[in-house]
């Protein structure tokens, strides 16, 4: 009883959880496969775990918020943010821009901002509204940064494997610096709904489609419950594939997604004996 209970808290939090992005939802009565449960588990560990410098590696949207007044570390002078929002019931504001996270190949790590500077004080003369960079240091949770005579240490928040909250209090000016980064490039989400039906031998499966750019299909296969997934064909262009079982066998199936920036997790799990 105390299992059954733990499943269903772990399934209400990822299910419902905004920031997360779990493609396998469960309806009444489902039963959930090992290798889709595995998943699941998978998720939440990487999800929730500790950000690491390699974690930002890639390219990402910013959003970046501040107090209405000014920018960080700026007290009462009115930042000239560009392309910023009007103020909100006069408490923050926002923009949006684009940041790019590389490894510097030495162990360090370094980052470049397109248009304007979201993680730096502004000195009131428009400093903060050109690209920038810098190096960065991510230690035990804290996204670190040293510029100009100034230190910041951010804290730092994984809402998903996608998304990233970085946020910091200036108690000294009243000030807050909240950004939100969201990941670009992305690897599909998973096929949904995959079916399998058998006729004289030939099963025929059938999936839909995740949205985003999906490049083709990989499907895999095994013959026995702990077995193994093998690939079974990669390279597909359609939602359908046909395969062919001889008699008495009986054969798992689950479906991949792949784009250029990498394979999706896995679909349902199927399976289906030929008579």
């Amino acid at each position: 009883m105390k299992k059954i209970l733990i499943l269903a808290v772990f399934l209400s939090q990822v299910t419902h959880a905004g920031d997360f992005d779990i493609t396998q939802r469960l309806s009444e009565g489902d039963v959930i496969s090992a290798d889709v449960f595995n998943d699941i588990l998978d998720y939440i560990e990487l999800s929730l775990a500790t950000v690491n410098s390699e974690d930002l590696v890639g390219t990402w949207d910013i959003v970046q918020t501040t107090n209405s007044i000014g920018c960080l570390g700026s007290g009462n002078i009115v930042c000239s943010l560009t392309g910023a929002s009007s103020p909100v019931d006069s408490i923050y504001r926002q923009r949006s821009d684009e940041v790019t996270f590389t490894s510097d190949g030495d162990g360090t790590y370094s980052f470049l901002q397109a248009n304007y500077c979201s993680f730096f004080q502004d000195d009131g003369r428009g400093s903060s509204n050109q690209a920038c960079g810098n190096n960065f240091a991510m230690v035990d949770g804290r996204f670190l940064l040293s510029a100009d005579g100034a230190n910041y240490a951010y804290v730092a928040e994984k809402k998903s494997r996608t998304r990233i909250i970085l946020s910091l209090w200036a108690g000294g000016s009243q000030s807050f610096n909240i950004i939100r980064l969201d990941k670009k490039n992305l690897p599909p989400s998973s096929p949904t709904s995959l079916n399998a039906t058998i006729s004289n031998g030939v099963v025929t499966l059938n999936w839909t489609a995740p949205a985003g750019t999906v490049d083709s299909y990989k499907v895999m296969s095994k013959d026995s419950v702990e077995g193994s997934y093998t690939e079974l064909v990669s390279g597909i262009g359609a939602v359908t594939y046909t395969d062919s079982l001889n008699s008495g066998t009986t054969r798992w199936y689950r479906v991949f997604a792949v784009n250029q920036y990498g394979e999706s997790t896995g679909s349902n799990v199927v399976n289906i004996t030929a008579e």
